[in-house]
């Protein structure tokens, strides 16, 4: 869409795509980083654990 937007001023189009697109990668890193410690963080089974446990009691 940005490209389409503005044929012209391809530098423009990259800017206005860049906008929306850095604020989607950065929620998608944190939370990536946020799963990668809960897999090999000191403690990887407590998030599971913690889960069934409190799906448990309902």
């Amino acid at each position: 869409m940005a490209l389409a937007g503005r044929p012209d001023d391809t530098e423009a189009a990259l800017t206005a795509y860049e906008k929306e697109l850095f604020p989607r990668g950065e929620a998608s890193a944190t939370e990536s980083a946020t799963r990668f410690d809960q897999m090999f963080g000191d403690d990887p089974m407590a998030g599971p654990v913690e889960q069934f446990t409190a799906h448990e009691r309902g």
